[in-house]
Parts: C-alpha cells; sequence; structure tokens
C-alpha cells in the first residue's frame, strides 16, 4: 500500500509540476515572452474550461493523497489564477475591462468546488457541500429575481 501511495504522489507531483510548467517555464525560459510583454491574447471560454479541468484534477489528486481541503483548492488555484493574469493581463473575450483578479479567484474558487462535488464527490466534506449549496441556491435566487 505504501508503494502505491508513493507512486500516487509521483504521479501527482509530476503533474502538478507539468502544470506549474505551463505557467512558470515559459517565463523562466523565456522571460521577455510572458513578463515583459505588453501584448496579451484575451482568454477565451476554451481556455477557461483547459485552466479549470487542470485545477480540477490537481484539486481531486490532491485530496486523493489526504492533503486538506484548504491546501488541496489553493494548490489547484494557484495555476489557474497565474495563468489567467499573467499570460492573458486579465483579458477576457467580449469584456472590455479586464478581469480583477480577487473575484476571479473567488469565482475559481467557487466554480472549482462544484465541479469537485461532480468530479470527485467522496473528497469533499460534507461541511465544504453544504456551504456551497447555501451560496449557489442564494445565486440562483438572485438570478431569478431579476
Amino acid at each position: 500500500m505504501s508503494q502505491l501511495k508513493n507512486s500516487k504522489r509521483f504521479v501527482w507531483l509530476t503533474a502538478a509540476s507539468l502544470q506549474a510548467s505551463v505557467v512558470l517555464g515559459g517565463a523562466v525560459m523565456v522571460p521577455s515572452a510572458v513578463a515583459q510583454s505588453k501584448v496579451t491574447t484575451p482568454l477565451t471560454k476554451p481556455d477557461l474550461a483547459t485552466y479549470s479541468t487542470m485545477s480540477l484534477l490537481t484539486f481531486c489528486q490532491a485530496r486523493d493523497l489526504d492533503v486538506g481541503f484548504e491546501n488541496s483548492l489553493r494548490i489547484a488555484l494557484v495555476a489557474e489564477v497565474i495563468t489567467v493574469f499573467q499570460k492573458h493581463g486579465g483579458k477576457a473575450e467580449g469584456l472590455k475591462d479586464p478581469l480583477d483578479e480577487k473575484q476571479f479567484a473567488a469565482g475559481a474558487e467557487f466554480r472549482l468546488v462544484g465541479r469537485a462535488i461532480e468530479a470527485c464527490p467522496k473528497l469533499v466534506p460534507a461541511e465544504q457541500k453544504s456551504k456551497f449549496e447555501k451560496v449557489a441556491e442564494k445565486l440562483k435566487k438572485r438570478l431569478n429575481n431579476n
């Protein structure tokens, strides 16, 4: 069992390092391309879907390795948020103004928890599921009132 757990940990760490390399690798290898570039491409729906899926997989794997819920969220979200703001400058297709980083991070966390409840429900604590459902219900009511 220990070897399996270590094997899972190796796979997770490899996946996490690959995910981080998407964000950091380009910046380390070609600093002028990311850090100094004034021209950024707007975030597209497919881009967001890709980054969100990477976060979901990272979260579920971290939880499967007994990483705490809050730490798993942080680990999973860091690459998504950093990528959107370094690669895309917070710009998104169809939006006039760039995204606000704190609002984006909060929305990304909410989406991640919702997707995790569907993808790896046993790894999301009941208390967190309940919190998510309460917030989702409030949002649903607000949308129906407008």
